[in-house]
This record gives structure tokens, sequence and C-alpha cells, in this order.
């Protein structure tokens, strides 16, 4: 049974070149989407539909060093980037905002226990999850304490879209929307696995995967956006954060799944060994990785399809600006890649154990490390 406030309120190095193709046109922010600005990075993969792409420009060429910081513990995943500002939560629960420029430290709060995930910025606030149940939303500007809303456990996401927030939890698993401005829950909806990361949410639906770690199992879940009511599930292997372009939803599930907003399975990719973390997608084209270092384009128009040989097993899921792939691979190098050729135009060495997933804002790349280092590239 969902509770709904909106209910109450009614009543309330080597590469392999398999082919190439033309151009092909990205997508712009739909109507789901807060108002991005053309150089932010807002929140996970970027949009609320976990895209993990951008119009803007990265580094090109080799890149070069705007600056470096070393953080008080491990960064986790992407950070967002808004308004020139950059902002990360780290593995020691600290959450840190940093001038895009210079890296210097804007502020940072220390006394909530954040999770290493991506934060998302909307309504002039940084939100982000915690490891004892709660969503927490600081001042973006000077990170004063907006509000704190308890869950049923520790929080995975957020998903910033519209007026709300998508989170799900790991404990006692539920999926929640609520409202960005004051956290008040609109609706929640129970599942029967812990919800895996990041949220993607359309007009109409929130997509969801949810795990079984021991037993190798994983679902995906498109529950109603308005009402919290789940309408499908589709069983798979490991399941990670799902991604949604052209009314086709990506399910990252050992294989990566393909469904149709009804729930049909209209297809599946796969790669060398199984799928590793959520894809960049765009009209009609999908980013892929796979164990096996096997970077793949796959495309149902005229876009690149190609299939990248990669050394080692890659640290990071792919991101897409402009005319360029970014991703960290094995002994945390991060690369550069043509998206039209498939080709490796650049390798760059990080300071730390993993590389994270990448963000690209501020005419610049924003990448961090297991061991607390985090870089800009320009």
């Amino acid at each position: 049974m969902n509770v709904s406030r909106r209910e109450v309120s009614a009543m309330l190095a080597g590469s392999t070149l398999v082919s190439t193709a033309g151009c092909i046109d990205f997508l712009a922010a739909e109507e789901t989407e807060p108002a991005i600005g053309p150089t932010d990075w807002p929140s996970f993969q970027r949009t609320a539909r976990n895209h993990g792409y951008t119009e803007a420009g990265g580094p090109g060429d080799e890149p070069t060093e705007r600056w470096r910081v070393d953080l008080p513990g491990g960064v986790g995943e992407q950070v967002a980037v808004v308004d020139g500002t950059v902002y990360v939560c780290t593995e020691a629960g600290s959450v840190h905002a940093l001038d895009a420029k210079s890296g210097d430290e804007e502020w940072a709060e220390h006394g909530y226990g954040a999770k290493a995930h991506c934060p998302c910025v909307v309504d002039g606030q940084v939100v982000f999850g915690t490891e004892t149940g709660d969503i927490v939303a600081l001042d973006r500007t000077d990170g004063s304490e907006a509000w704190t809303t308890e869950l049923s456990g520790p929080v995975a996401g957020p998903t910033p879209a519209g007026d709300e927030l998508y989170v799900g939890t790991t404990e006692s698993p539920r999926v929640y929307a609520l409202g960005a401005t004051d956290g008040e829950i609109e609706w929640n909806a129970p599942v029967d696995a812990p919800v895996v990361d990041y949220p993607a949410v359309t007009d109409d639906a929130v997509y969801v995967g949810t795990e079984n770690t021991a037993m190798l199992q994983g679902w995906i879940h498109r529950v109603n956006r308005e009402s919290g009511d789940v309408t499908w599930t589709r069983e798979g292997s490991r399941m990670q954060s799902p991604a949604v372009a052209d009314e086709t939803i990506y399910a990252p599930s050992l294989t990566m799944e393909v469904y149709e907003p009804s729930g049909f399975r209209s297809g599946v990719q796969s790669v060398s060994g199984h799928i590793l973390w959520t894809p960049a997608v765009t009209d009609g084209t999908s980013v892929v990785i796979g164990t096996g270092g096997i970077l793949a384009t796959k495309s149902r128009d005229d876009g690149p399809d190609w299939i990248l040989e990669l050394e080692g097993r890659p640290h990071s899921g792919p991101v897409v600006a402009e005319d360029r792939v970014y991703l960290v691979g094995d002994e945390a190098v991060l690369v550069g890649i043509d998206y039209q050729q498939g080709e490796v135009q650049w390798r760059r060495p990080l300071d730390g154990e993993f590389g994270r997933r990448p963000a690209v804002a501020d005419d610049a790349l924003f990448v961090g490390t297991s061991d607390g280092a985090l870089y800009a590239f320009e």
C-alpha cells in the first residue's frame, strides 16, 4: 500500500574498431528536468533520466590540470557542478563545496554522515543521503541545513525531477518521492529488495533497480510517478541504476536489458564479460562497458557503432561530452576517446587505487579517486 500526499490533497591503449557511422543529434533537457545550465552537471549522470551526456565540451587533446585538492575521505562517485561550484560527498561522510575555477573550499560540513554518492543540486540546495537513513538538504551557498527527512534505511539516490526528489532505501526497502523544497514525503512504495543507487525519472514514471546481492538476483521496477503504484517488475541478474532515452529503458543487469515503457523487453545488449555500470545514453544510442575491458556503442539509427578493447577492467562507467567519451580505466587511468571513431585520444594517470566516474561542466572535467584526490582537467 503506497502513501500518497497527492491523494490526500486531492480528496490531495589498445583499440579495435569494428565500424563507424555519421553524427547523431543528442538529447536536450526534457520536460521532466529541472532547468539545467549548459555548463552544469547537477546530479548523477546529469539528468533525471541518467543520460550521462552534455553538449558542453570537455578536454579534447591532452588535458592539462586546472587544479587538484586532497579531501579527508575517498571520492565514491561523480561530483555535481552548478554555477561554478563543485559539490562532493566523501567516504569520510563529509560534504564539500569547492570553487570550480580554483579548487578553493567555499564550505564543508562533516556532521551528517553523508554517503559517498553523487549529491544533487536543486532549488538552491545540495541534497544527499546518509547511511543512517536520512536525506539532507543544505543551502548551497553556505552549507547551512535547510531540511532533513528520515527514511526507512540507508539512502540510494537522490534523483531530482521537476519539483520532486526520488530516492530508494536499502533496508526496509522502499522508493520515495519527496518535495524538493521541504523534503516532505509525497508517497512511498515498498519493494522486495534493496534499491540500488539512482532512479531514472520520466514525465510519468520512476524506473528503479533493486538487487539481492547474495543470490545474484536483480529487478527493474516501473513506478507510477503520480501515485507511487508499482506498475510492472521484470527480473534480471545483478542490477544497477537504469537510464532512459527515446522511450527506451536501459537496465544494466550483467547484460544490458532493454525495455519499452509497457514492460516489453525489446532487446538485450552484451559485450565481453558482463555489463558494468549505468550506460551513457542518447536517442537511439547507448555507450556501455563490460568487465572484459570492452567499451561499445550500439545504435538503432545513423549514429556511431563501434567496439573498443581497453586495457584491463575499467574503474568507472562512461560519460559523453560533445564528441568525446570519458571514463576511468584500469589502474586509475583517465581515458579520453573520440566518440565518432571509437579511438583512444589520450590517457592520464590519477593518484589513487580506484578512479570514479567523471563529470563534465564549467569547461572542465572533474574526477575523483578512492584516495581522496579530486582533479579538474581542461
